[in-house]
Order: C-alpha cells, then sequence, then structure tokens
C-alpha cells in the first residue's frame, strides 16, 4: 500500500474516532427563572414583564420555536408570551434567554405564576428542562379590581307592545337593561324572541346595539319585523341570553319574569279597515277603529267636530243645540256641531243663516257679518259668536267637493237649498268646474 494513502487513511480514522467521542447525551437542564418586575400590579393598566431563563448544558444549547407560557400553580390562568425566547448571552456550559409579555388589567389574581413546562434541545438532540415551580422566584399579579358577579337582565321593553299584522307587518323594537359593576358586552348573535306556549319564535333581524352606558348598566336595542303570517300569542318575550362583561362573567335572564310583554294579534277583520276586529273600537265601520276615551265615539270623528276624543263627558254635549246628544249624532250618522242653524234659534232661514254664511265665506266680520241677519230669537247674536259657528262646519260646506270653500259655488249652493231650491236650478252656474259632485241629487 502506498505510504501516502496509509497516511491518509490513518488520518480519517483519527477524525471518526474524534467525533464519535465529541456526542454527548446529557440533557440541558434550566438552572435559573427571574422576572422583572415580579409583581405585576394591574390596577392602573397593563404591566410589561420580562422574563429570563438560564439553561446549562456541555452543548450549542437551542430555544424552542414556541413562545413561552406561564402559569399559575392553582391553574387558573395561563399567560401566553408575546414572542419565542430570544438569546441574550452564550458560552460554553448555558445560556441566558428572554421574552416579554403583557399583564393586562383583566389578569386573574395569583401568587405564584411560574414558567410552564417547557423544554430546550442541544445540538445533539437531547431535551431537557424543568418546571419553574422548583425554584423560588415567582411572579406575583395584583388585581383587586376584579370583579366575579354575573350580569343580570333587570328591564324588558317593547314598543309598540301590541302588533296587529292583519293591515300588514309591524316593526317592533326591543329594549333591554343589563346590570353589572363592569363594562357588559352584548352577544354576538341576533336575539330571538319565543311565546310562553313556544308555538312560536322571532328572530331579530340584527344584534343588540348599545345605546346607553353608565357605571352599573348598558341599554340595548335590536329592532324586528312581525309579518302577517305570525302566529297570534299574549305573551312574546325574550328568549334566554346572557351578556357578558369585561371579566369573562355571563349572566341574564329569561324575560318572562317582567311584566312587559310583545302581543301579537291576527285574526278576522269584519270592516276590511286593516284592523282586526279584537283591536277595531268599531269593527264594522271601516272609518274608524279608534275610541281613546271609551265614550263610544271614534277619536278622529270628535276631534273632526270639536269635542275632546280624551273626555269621555262629552257623549252627553249637545254642541249644536238640536236636542240631540253627540253620541246619538254619531250614531245617526248625524253631526254634532256645525249645524246649518247658524244663529241657534232652532230653524234654517236662507235669509238669517244662509246670509250669515255666506257673509262668512266672503270672510266679512264684525257688524258686516251679523248687521240685518240674526234672528230676534236667536242662541248666537255676536260677530264671534257667529264666526265660531261658521268655523265649525269646517270642510263640510264643500259642497261640490273641489277641497276648497268658495262663496260663489259652495255659498250660493247652499243659500239656493236654504230658500227650498231643487233639481238643476239648485246647481247651475255655481258648480266649480274641478268638482267631483256635479248633480242636485249629489
Amino acid at each position: 500500500m502506498n505510504s501516502k494513502l496509509k497516511v491518509f487513511i490513518y488520518l480519517i480514522l483519527i477524525s471518526v474516532s474524534s467525533l464519535s467521542f465529541a456526542v454527548e447525551t446529557n440533557d440541558p437542564v434550566i438552572s435559573e427563572l427571574t422576572f422583572s418586575p415580579t409583581m405585576a400590579d394591574v390596577v392602573g393598566g397593563s404591566v410589561i414583564v420580562t422574563a429570563q431563563v438560564k439553561v446549562e448544558d456541555e452543548s450549542t444549547i437551542i430555544a424552542p420555536s414556541g413562545k413561552p407560557f406561564f402559569l399559575s400553580s392553582s391553574l387558573n390562568n395561563i399567560i401566553q408570551a408575546s414572542s419565542p425566547w430570544v438569546e441574550i448571552n452564550v458560552t460554553e456550559t448555558y445560556a441566558i434567554f428572554e421574552s416579554s409579555f403583557e399583564i393586562n388589567r383583566y389578569a386573574l389574581p395569583a401568587e405564584d405564576y411560574a414558567l410552564g413546562t417547557q423544554s430546550f434541545s442541544d445540538e445533539w438532540g437531547n431535551w431537557g428542562g424543568t418546571n419553574s415551580s422548583y425554584f423560588d422566584t415567582f411572579l406575583t399579579i395584583v388585581n383587586p379590581n376584579i370583579e366575579t358577579n354575573d350580569p343580570v337582565i333587570s328591564e324588558l321593553t317593547f314598543s309598540p307592545t301590541m302588533a296587529d299584522v292583519v293591515g300588514g307587518s309591524v316593526i317592533v323594537t326591543a329594549q333591554v337593561k343589563v346590570e353589572d359593576e363592569s363594562t357588559i358586552i352584548a352577544p354576538s348573535g341576533k336575539p330571538f324572541f319565543l311565546s310562553s306556549s313556544l308555538n312560536n319564535i322571532i328572530q331579530a333581524s340584527s344584534p343588540w346595539v348599545e345605546i346607553n352606558v353608565t357605571e352599573t348598566y348598558a341599554i340595548f336595542e335590536s329592532s324586528f319585523e312581525i309579518n302577517r303570517y305570525a302566529l297570534p300569542a299574549e305573551d312574546y318575550a325574550l328568549g334566554t341570553q346572557s351578556f357578558s362583561d369585561e371579566w369573562g362573567n355571563w349572566g341574564g335572564t329569561n324575560s318572562s319574569y317582567f311584566d312587559t310583554f310583545l302581543t301579537i294579534v291576527n285574526g278576522p277583520d269584519g270592516d276590511l279597515d286593516g284592523v282586526s276586529d279584537i283591536n277595531d273600537a268599531f269593527p264594522f265601520n271601516s272609518m274608524y277603529s279608534k275610541d281613546s276615551d271609551g265614550d263610544g265615539m271614534p277619536g278622529a270623528w270628535e276631534t273632526r267636530y270639536g269635542l275632546d276624543p280624551n273626555d269621555a263627558s262629552d257623549a252627553t254635549s249637545d254642541i249644536d243645540n238640536d236636542g240631540v246628544t253627540a253620541l246619538d249624532e254619531f250614531l245617526a250618522g248625524t253631526i254634532p256641531a256645525g249645524s246649518l242653524d247658524i244663529d241657534g234659534n232652532g230653524q234654517y232661514d236662507a235669509l238669517t243663516d244662509g246670509l250669515l254664511l255666506l257673509r262668512g265665506m266672503f270672510l266679512l266680520s264684525g257688524d258686516a257679518l251679523i248687521s240685518d241677519a240674526v234672528a230676534p230669537d236667536a242662541a248666537y247674536k255676536t260677530s264671534d259668536e257667529v264666526t265660531s259657528r261658521i268655523d265649525m262646519l269646517g270642510d263640510l260646506v264643500d259642497i261640490d267637493g273641489n277641497g276648497n270653500v268658495g262663496a260663489l259655488t259652495d255659498g250660493l249652493v247652499i243659500l239656493r237649498y236654504l230658500f227650498n231650491l231643487r233639481g238643476d236650478v239648485l246647481i247651475k252656474d255655481v258648480i266649480a268646474s274641478d268638482s267631483t259632485v256635479k248633480t242636485a241629487e249629489g
């Protein structure tokens, strides 16, 4: 064998022998752990804490790729660092790594936060470490502001409280008041509402929206549509839902504990006016449906004729002094006020009532209005009284129905009528071109 080749092989063997003797199998060991600061008081806000760990080994030490985490001995909270370990010092026998993390104001207080179980490797693939609970240095978190009470739903309201869907869909707005000592957070989902019989569920079209916040409560609002196919029910209420606070406490209650419910009405409508019979004070009269004071007369009818829709006593009134009460006038289809008997003497006279009305349409007032036109036995004799009587007629004297009260059209028709003129002579040359009533019979 060539001497040079022998030398080359010998060197290779020496190198391999050296490599085999250099391998080591000892696991790295965490020998120290420190926190700076060692106490995080988060009452005033977040605190940044820096952790340092010393790892010993005879070989190059490699930190794990993941972010370190820390936990208390009670395991009731885990804090994740914001970045992996960073190598800050290396020697032949150890390495020091560092990582920082934030303790926020929601952290649970604990006396002994420590490094979660983690392992470091060396260049030979050995893994080792230890749990820092074996060390004397721990991180203490102080947070006296934490609270553990659950939020409570204390109020629920609907507007309107009754949805009559006979005439079509109704938009209902729900408001809920939630009480807690901390900031309250609404659930992300859309609220739902159900009846006590559970025969129908209504899903809101949007999540709760915060509309008012104080230190002790928050008010949330959500709207939803009740369509004409909704099942009738007396007691729709908030489905069981929970609100959370900033500390992660969850709480709520079912609104069946409250006094306010949503009633859905969907039934027969005899007069086809879009209001179901159960809610229609006049179920056989399509012109009216509301009677706010319960006196048997529609509120709109009372307003039109100068009565008070919120005073039931005016049902027995007789504003026009014709001997018929207001309620009987309504039931008979006559008017309770605004009689053509302008001066109130119980008679309809062209040369008194007709003349007063015509002058009033010409906007005359004072003596020009009443001079030689008030009957001797009149109940209303002054200009102001007569003007009030004329005003009371309102659009009832729009005889030709064109939307305007004209002295030379409507006024002359009334005057001729009081002169007992009938037929074509009643309306000849006095009906407006845009009138909706063009015949004497109309």
